[in-house]
């Protein structure tokens, strides 16, 4: 099965564009193509109902993603300002792949930034890039397409 990404990025009406890319990853899906949607916001769920089940019987699995990102990044140099640093990694990427090579469909959402704290992580306040965070997941997965 090879891997495709596909990027709906954030547009006027989220929701709008939903039935249209619901369709193409449909399309994907009966051409035996590993699919990841990375859905912006309330889209996410809209896309994930809207995809239904695969022919193999599988249903759309969303999945809130968080993204690493380095706490000494200089987008953090001035906190009164929104910033947006460089995505590291998708924390979720290995168990997102498992689903993939399952026959299950993936619906990203959230991209929540996280830093490193000791064993574990934890979130902070940054705005992510929704294209650059599909470019790393894109990578992170091994996609050999992203499409936006």
């Amino acid at each position: 099965m090879a891997w495709t990404a596909v990027v709906a990025m954030r547009c006027a009406d989220e929701h709008e564009h939903v039935p249209a890319i619901a369709d193409a990853v449909r399309s994907l899906l009966a051409a035996d193509q590993g699919v990841v949607l990375v859905s912006p916001g309330d889209a996410a769920g809209a896309a994930t109902l809207a995809i239904g089940t695969t022919g193999a019987g599988r249903r759309a699995v969303p999945v809130i993603a968080h993204t690493l990102v380095d706490p000494a990044d200089p987008a953090f140099a001035h906190p009164e300002e929104a910033f947006d640093p460089a995505p590291l990694g998708i924390l979720e990427a290995e168990a997102i792949a498992a689903l993939v090579g399952s026959g299950f469909p993936v619906v990203v959402s959230g991209h929540v930034p996280v830093v490193p704290c000791g064993d574990a992580y934890q979130p902070v306040r940054a705005v992510l890039d929704d294209a650059a965070a599909a470019q790393r997941l894109a990578g992170d997965l091994g996609a050999l397409d992203l499409i936006f």
